[in-house]
């Protein structure tokens, strides 16, 4: 091979490196399904809890994963709280949604959006 071919090799390798290296990158800051109006409203790895200031929709996105966990009405004053360590267990008002549907340390995000509520603001 001459020396312009080792090159041409090299740039076409690297090429396909990095390529692939955004192919595996990180999820997407939030689910499909999660609309741009709604806005991110807490963030973490264990214990998320939030207090619905208008009527609106919630929606708790596991980031690692990728997946929408759960998605809902919420009214105002409600209090969504999330628990990933013991009980591990998503709750509207106390009341459990779900059960044993969360990985403690993963890198969940909350999600509320109020638009529809008030009149598409």
């Amino acid at each position: 091979m001459r020396v312009s071919q080792f090159i041409r090799v090299g740039l076409i390798s690297g090429a396909l490196n990095v390529g692939a290296i955004s192919l595996i990158g990180c999820a997407p800051e939030r689910h499909e399904a999660i609309p741009a109006s709604a806005n991110q409203v807490a963030e973490g790895g264990h214990q998320l809890s939030y207090t619905a200031p208008h009527d609106g929709m919630v929606y708790l996105y596991d980031h690692n994963d990728g997946k929408l966990l759960y998605s809902g009405i919420m009214k105002k004053g409600q209090k969504f709280e999330i628990d990933a360590g013991m009980p591990n267990r998503v709750t509207l008002d106390g009341k459990v949604l779900q059960d044993k549907t969360l990985t403690g340390g993963h890198d969940y995000r909350l999600f509320f959006d109020d638009t529809a509520s008030n009149g598409g603001m």
